[in-house]
């Protein structure tokens, strides 16, 4: 009986060196690893082609706007959106359909809705 209890005693210690051992090794391995390094430090990228050694030509003009406007907000204006012309709600959906048709074969590639929708719906 008490050559159970003694080995049951000593398997926390013996877990407890295993544990310690293995992450000795982790610290060596990891130790000769830098080691092998010799500098934490990432590598420097290679050189720029001379081809790339040049940035493009900007062009430098910039439009200009009457003093005291914001460039950042010139063209925004919330309270006058674009709008629609009225139609009926048939002629509406008339047009939706119409539209994801276009969209579907390729033929709207180069207008918006909004632009189709002005000539669409006056119909």
């Amino acid at each position: 009986m008490w050559e159970a209890i003694a080995r049951d005693a000593s398997r926390p210690v013996r877990w407890s060196l295993r544990t310690a051992a293995l992450a000795g090794f982790a610290l060596l391995a990891l130790g000769a690893e830098a080691a092998a390094q010799g500098n934490a430090t990432p590598p420097m990228p290679p050189p720029r082609p001379a081809a790339l050694a040049t940035s493009p030509q900007i062009n430098p003009q910039m439009p200009t706007l009457p003093p005291g406007v914001d460039p950042m907000v010139a063209d925004f204006a919330p309270d006058k959106p674009e709008a629609l012309p009225p139609a009926s709600r048939a002629q509406m959906h008339k047009c939706g359909s119409e539209w994801q048709k276009m969209k579907a074969s390729g033929a709207a590639a180069d207008k918006t809705w909004l632009s189709f929708a002005k000539v669409c719906l006056v119909k």
